[in-house]
């Protein structure tokens, strides 16, 4: 039933193309209060800053609120449905009206149930711009749920030596741990086509293909690192499949 009535009432409020207000995050509103020494003020002030600012919505608030839903749980509806919209519009949009809207939602990535929107966007451009990927760099729980096309940027970026590596090291130390690698050693000097595809064919080894793709200073920075762990632990077989 939420379903209904939030869409219904999102349709209202889209229809008017007005700002939901300022973009917040998690802690933001503890972090308003600790600076004020009115906390009455500073309350009503957040809510005049943040609440849905549409004369449309007034009649749909005033029935789910006597149906007894929040006014939490009705923000919620409105905005899981206009992000739904969104998210379906972005495939279609240019590449000028991809940036501008990055630009605008771009604030809203820390924050869960509206990072699909950037992130989605960023998925969609053949190169994200320096001043996105520097900011990315910073979080590494954001890296992690980026799509591989645009980690690959973050990486390639001379000044993000250590997010690469860290990857890299990471995949290595899983390849090291699987039961069939050992197997794998053993085939060293073999040129049978069943070891071949046995290796071409283990996941961690395309992950990290999959991690350079035809970025040649990845791959180069992947030997690199492969090399350094062998010469740490030369007595690690596993590493020597990795040739």
């Amino acid at each position: 039933k939420m379903e209904g009535h939030s869409g219904a009432s999102a349709g209202h409020c889209a229809s008017e193309e007005r700002a939901v207000g300022v973009v917040v995050g998690s802690g933001a509103l503890s972090e308003h209060l600790a600076k004020t020494a009115d906390a009455k003020a500073a309350i009503n002030s957040w809510v005049s800053q943040n609440s849905l600012e549409t004369t449309s919505c007034i009649a749909a608030h005033e029935l789910l609120d006597s149906m007894g839903f929040s006014r939490a749980e009705q923000h919620k509806g409105i905005m899981l449905q206009l992000k739904e919209r969104l998210m379906v519009r972005i495939d279609n949009l240019t590449q000028d009206k991809k940036l501008a809207l990055l630009e605008k939602c771009f604030p809203y990535i820390s924050i869960p149930e509206l990072r699909a929107v950037p992130i989605k966007i960023l998925s969609k451009l053949p190169r994200v711009p320096v001043a996105y990927i520097s900011e990315i760099s910073k979080d590494s729980n954001l890296m992690s749920e980026l799509p591989l096309v645009v980690r690959r940027q973050v990486w390639a970026q001379k000044g993000n030596p250590e997010l690469f590596r860290t990857y890299i090291l990471s995949l290595i130390r899983l390849y090291s741990l699987q039961p069939q690698v050992l197997g794998l050693v053993t085939g060293i000097k073999s040129t049978s086509s069943k070891m071949k595809k046995a290796r071409a064919a283990n996941k961690v080894l395309q992950d990290m293909v999959a991690a350079c793709a035809d970025i040649v200073s990845l791959y180069r920075e992947t030997l690199d690192i492969i090399g350094q762990a062998y010469l740490d632990r030369p007595n690690d077989l596993a590493l020597c499949s990795l040739r």
